[in-house]
């Protein structure tokens, strides 16, 4: 029982590392490009945040979640003309 949740405890720590790393990224990249959406590719998806995260869920349908907005990789030539064609300006990171 006792390595169960040292194992939990080590997977809820990296996760949160890797989760404030990506914070992290996600605000110098917004302070390089303040008026575009940032798309930020993590695996098989495209995740946005913030007030980025509530223009593409405006803009897509697409639901927020713990302030996260976000669309499979193979919805990206789908996602990109909707997002440009309301008026937003598109950074990626891929």
């Amino acid at each position: 029982m006792r390595m169960q949740v040292t194992q939990g405890l080590e997977s809820y720590v990296l996760r949160s590392l890797k989760t404030e790393k990506e914070m992290e990224r996600v605000k110098e990249l917004k302070n390089k490009y303040p008026d575009a959406i940032l798309l930020i590719r993590n695996a098989g998806y495209y995740n946005t945040y913030g007030e980025d995260a509530k223009k593409v869920a405006e803009v897509t349908g697409k639901e927020i979640r713990n302030n996260m907005c976000n669309f499979k990789k193979s919805e990206l030539d789908l996602v990109l003309p909707k997002l440009i064609r309301a008026g937003n300006r598109i950074a990626i990171e891929d």
